[in-house]
């Protein structure tokens, strides 16, 4: 089942062809084996086993016997160069773009080549010479280990100079280009309106152990509200990628109030896909605000450009989830503590009212015997009629706007909006006890409903009216 020519890479001298290395370069498959027709469910292994560690070290002996002298290598600076406490070195990516995927290969420039380097450039040159987007070109080694078992370039010289721009930024510049003429960049923010209330989310992100869909519902769950959280799952890296996150995309935004768009850290290359016609097209033209929480703070992803709101992690793209809803509580607190103390006002000037219309009676009592000691019956009556028009003048009113005792209150703004109309009709309208008592329980049924479509109980919190 070998491939014509395959060696096997513990013999003496085997070396790998030149197509192979470049594909091995890539990440890559070298070679790729055809397995022999055979049960699945084998009853022990038809050639001798070998332990992981001994897998590693025939990859290491293997990478080194195909490179064994320095190489120079061009490639695309990806990301933003780090530069290790005390100055212990320079960690960097290169790429290279083929089509929508991106090959990296982690470079490393260690302590004593660094100092050199800076004290021939100087920080602020090497800080040019690596920006994101640089094509260079460097010499170093190949080493595959670490305690990650990686493969990473140890860098020992450097041109002074980039080779020119890197294609994946060009690539990527473009795109932004197209979809900023399309319209599609600033279509979230125009068309679409986050929810007061948005308690029904969904989270397209990794699998469900994967750290940026972790911590979202961490803290959508420590957020104190019943979220109704619907996971999206699909692959993050790889050719498949873009059109399957997009798929997922599209699919969370039938249901949902709002989308997240979670992916913890990673390289920049690795966030490849969130830069893809595809996921952008599907963020941009979504029913719904979609928050994007793509890798961390210093990332920034075309995804993130085309979303209602872009965070720095998954966890603060749910924290505004988090924080809306506990908005949304506080308004319900704070129109409710309105309407108690509009009601009161309206009791009280009421009260102020009768003792105002008793005043008036007692007046015009005295002035009909002062009228009947002076003028006579007829005088005495013209003023008693007097006094009941004015006291029917200052009773007179539009009657209050009839309330049902449960108002149509199918979404948390038709909440707000009721809240608000019996607020009005308590401080603009006179109205009877009995109306008060009335708006009052409308006003305690729109709470509690309030709190159903917040996803928490509310009753126990607010005190009997």
């Amino acid at each position: 089942s070998r491939p014509a020519g395959w060696e096997h890479p513990t013999q003496a001298g085997a070396t790998i062809p030149a197509e192979s290395r470049g594909r091995l370069m890539a990440g890559e498959a070298a070679w790729r084996v055809t397995p022999a027709p055979a049960p699945v469910a084998a009853e022990a292994p038809d050639a001798p086993t070998i332990g992981v560690a001994e897998l590693h070290q025939r990859v290491g002996d293997t990478l080194t016997a195909a490179f064994p002298d320095r190489l120079w290598l061009c490639g695309e600076v990806v990301g933003t160069p780090a530069v290790r406490a005390g100055g212990a070195g320079i960690a960097f990516s290169l790429g290279e773009g083929r089509g929508e995927r991106i090959s990296t290969l982690r470079a490393w420039l260690g302590r004593p080549y660094y100092q050199e380097l800076r004290r021939d450039l100087g920080d602020e040159a090497i800080a040019e010479l690596l920006a994101a987007g640089n094509l260079v070109i460097v010499g170093g080694r190949l080493q595959y280990g670490g305690p990650f078992n990686n493969l990473e370039l140890k860098v020992d010289r450097l041109v002074r100079s980039p080779a020119g721009a890197g294609e994946v930024s060009q690539q990527r510049e473009a795109l932004r280009d197209e979809l900023a003429a399309a319209g599609l960049l600033g279509r979230q923010r125009a068309l679409t309106r986050l929810p007061l209330a948005p308690v029904r989310v969904g989270i397209v992100a990794g699998g469900a152990g994967t750290v940026g869909y972790t911590d979202a519902v961490t803290v959508l769950q420590q957020s104190g509200h019943q979220v109704e959280a619907t996971h999206f799952p699909a692959p993050l890296e790889g050719e498949a990628a873009p059109a399957r996150i997009a798929a997922q995309i599209r699919n969370a935004g039938v249901g949902s109030q709002v989308i997240l768009v979670a992916r913890g850290g990673g390289e920049d290359a690795q966030l490849s896909p969130f830069d893809s016609a595809p996921v952008v097209s599907a963020i941009a033209n979504a029913p719904v605000p979609v928050i994007t929480g793509i890798g961390h703070s210093h990332h920034d992803t075309l995804a993130d450009a085309a979303a209602w709101q872009a965070c720095v992690s998954p966890a603060a793209a749910a924290a505004v989830i988090a924080e809306r809803l506990q908005a949304a509580d506080r308004t319900l607190d704070r129109e409710l503590a309105s309407i108690r103390r509009a009601a009161q006002a309206r009791l009280a000037a009421r009260h102020a009212a009768r003792w105002r219309r008793l005043g008036i009676a007692v007046a015009a009592a005295g002035l009909a015997a002062l009228a009947v000691w002076w003028g006579g019956w007829l005088a005495a009556a013209a003023v008693v009629m007097l006094a009941l028009a004015a006291v029917a003048v200052s009773r007179r009113r539009p009657d209050p706007p009839r309330l049902q005792p449960q108002p149509a209150a199918d979404t948390f703004e038709d909440v707000v909006q009721e809240l608000g109309a019996i607020k009005a009709a308590l401080q603009h309208t006179a109205t009877t006890g009995e109306d008060v008592q009335r708006l009052l329980k409308a006003a305690e049924w729109l709470d509690r409903r309030g709190g159903e479509l917040l996803g928490r109980d509310r009753s126990a919190s607010q005190p009997a009216i």
